[in-house]
């Protein structure tokens, strides 16, 4: 603040052009300063150099106080000016005031076209002239005027800088809608498409720029697309797989899994698949989440879609495999073949696979025989029947080499292979199937126990199996061995079996009574017995042979009962028959 000034004498007219151009002067550096707070404190150091007067400061609404004297240091002091302006100022002018120890004082306004924007404060011994309120009124003026400007600047600047940022902003969203966009159109083109998994993989690395991989729920490698796939895959502890695919399932968004992304498809209850963004940094563009929300969506439906279409050519092949098995719907097993582009021209032969898991797991078990039939190329006619798992081959590999690739499957469970005899044309399935049966019965018992056998390796077995009246080679066992059949039934006892597996064994008695798990005195017993109630003499070799073609007369016609139970049988539902009754021993 400058100080007082002493009073000037009353201005001439020189005088008073020349305070006018100091103020026009003054005009121009206030408007060129473009500070509010500059140009009140001009107009404030300017005062006395217009009239014999001082300033005790500078009022505004928008400022408060500025370049006040010690007088207007006072918080009640200025309360009180600040009162008698809204009094003496109301209407928007200026006027005398009333402050302690001056003799006068009073308020300028600095008026815009917006109305008024402060005051100055005056102070002095007396009352300045009109020349002197003519100078300052025309200070004010100049001073509202560069307030009304600086602020109409500030207020453009502001539009400006508002329209930078809008603009800044939408530029924003524009980039991120197309990107959007890109993920949206790549992916729906994937999932509209047939390409597979890989194709979703292919995809999503494309959108992201990052490594893709897709797993089962275990935590396995299904597909891999980018650099840097590790080898070998790691796979998490299964405590630490369940509790992540838990943390998914609640939160239903990606989650960070060391430097992954992660989420999973699970169109229904059941996990299908886990799908993770690899070596992501901590820090990354929301695009990155969208486009792994909008993968894993196109993923579950597509995981969805290959399980339905897998079930109904699954439904379509067992109901083609049953159909072929029972040869009563000729139509409609050419229809389904058809359907699923199967050629039923080629020569087949039923294969039986009876066996489990170790943990008995009847699902696994037929999943690992059509998974390896597949691998060996030996027929895609896979289903259940009876309790056994049927193939309806169309090759000849080495059976045992079927069952050598199956055994690791099972995790120490077991399987045997009953194999039926060849059909040149699908109507004779039916037959091999019943041969299947034959020889799984024969393989069950303990007499038959090579787990692969064929039915073109039976033998004598076969013979008997193809005589086309079997009424004769009843009544030929039955003279033979009609009692002792009797006195088994009669006395739940085993003197056919014990004669029979005696027979097998050469009439070796060690060997005998190993196989059937007995004494050396009970066979003597058991013998003795046979010789009593059936009259015959074992050491006789007529009689001897006779026997034994009764024997497996016996064992053969029972296996065909048995098989014939099984495909006259009528299932309980698709692919689920009682398991074939075994064959006496």
């Amino acid at each position: 603040m400058s100080p007082l000034s002493a009073p000037r004498p009353a201005a001439d007219a020189l005088d008073q052009l020349s305070s006018l151009h100091a103020v026009l002067v003054l005009s121009m550096l206030m408007n060129e300063t473009g500070d509010e707070e500059q140009i009140l404190h001009m107009a404030a150091t300017a005062v006395p150099s217009l009239a014999r007067c001082r300033l005790e400061g500078t009022y505004s609404a928008a400022h408060g106080w500025r370049d006040t004297t010690a007088l207007l240091g006072s918080a009640s002091v200025r309360g009180d000016i600040v009162r008698q302006l809204e009094r003496v100022g109301g209407g928007g002018g200026g006027g005398e005031l009333s402050l302690r120890g001056r003799p006068w004082a009073a308020a300028m306004p600095i008026r815009s076209r917006t109305g008024v924007l402060g005051h100055l404060i005056l102070s002095g011994c007396g009352p300045v002239s009109n020349e002197e309120r003519f100078l300052l009124s025309a200070l004010t003026q100049q001073c509202g005027v560069a307030l009304a400007n600086t602020g109409l600047i500030a207020r453009e600047r502001a539009l400006l800088a508002h329209a930078a940022a809008s603009n800044a902003a939408l530029a924003r969203t524009v980039n991120r809608l197309e990107r959007s966009m890109v993920v949206h159109d790549t992916l729906t083109r994937v999932a509209a498409s047939s390409e597979g998994l890989e194709g979703i993989a292919r995809a999503l690395r494309e959108v992201t720029g990052f490594a893709v991989a897709i797993e089962d729920r275990y935590g396995n490698l299904r597909v891999w697309d980018g650099p840097g796939q590790p080898s070998p895959y790691p796979k998490d502890p299964p405590e630490r797989r369940e509790r992540l695919l838990r943390q998914l399932a609640a939160e239903a968004r990606p989650v960070r899994d060391r430097d992954r992304l992660v989420t999973v498809a699970s169109p229904r209850q059941d996990v299908l698949a886990v799908l993770a963004l690899c070596h992501v940094p901590e820090v990354v563009d929301d695009i990155v989440s969208v486009a792994l929300e909008h993968g894993t969506t196109v993923l579950a439906m597509k995981l969805a879609q290959m399980r339905a279409i897998a079930e109904v050519e699954l439904r379509v092949r067992r109901d083609l495999g049953e159909e072929l098995l029972a040869g009563t719907d000729e139509a409609g097993a050419l229809s389904r073949a058809n359907a699923l582009g199967y050629d039923l021209e080629r020569p087949h032969r039923v294969v039986l696979v009876e066996g489990h898991t170790k943990n008995h797991d009847a699902d696994a078990f037929l999943h690992a025989v059509r998974r390896r039939a597949k691998e060996l190329d030996v027929g895609t006619l896979v289903l259940t029947k009876g309790g056994t798992v049927v193939i309806l081959a169309c090759a000849k590999p080495r059976w045992e080499d079927l069952r050598r690739t199956l055994l690791p499957d099972l995790g120490g469970g077991r399987c045997a292979i009953s194999v039926g005899g060849a059909c040149e044309h699908w109507r004779e399935i039916p037959r091999s199937y019943r041969e299947a049966l034959l020889v799984l019965s024969l393989q069950r018992s303990t007499h038959f126990a090579k787990p692969v056998t064929a039915f073109d390796d039976l033998g004598f077995y076969r013979v008997l199996s193809s005589v086309g009246d079997f009424s004769e080679l009843e009544r030929f066992m039955r003279s033979m061995l009609g009692r002792l059949l009797d006195y088994d039934t009669l006395r739940s006892s085993e003197l056919v079996k014990t004669l029979a597996r005696f027979l097998d064994c050469g009439g070796n008695y060690d060997v005998t009574t190993k196989a059937l798990f007995i004494g050396r005195s009970t066979l003597k017993y058991r013998l003795q017995r046979i010789r009593d109630l059936s009259g015959h003499d074992l050491n006789d070799p007529d009689t001897r042979l006779n026997l034994h073609l009764a024997t497996r007369a016996w064992q053969t016609l029972a296996a065909l009962s048995a098989a014939d139970a099984i495909v006259n049988s009528v299932p309980a539902g698709p692919g689920e028959n009682a398991e074939p009754p075994a064959p006496p021993e």
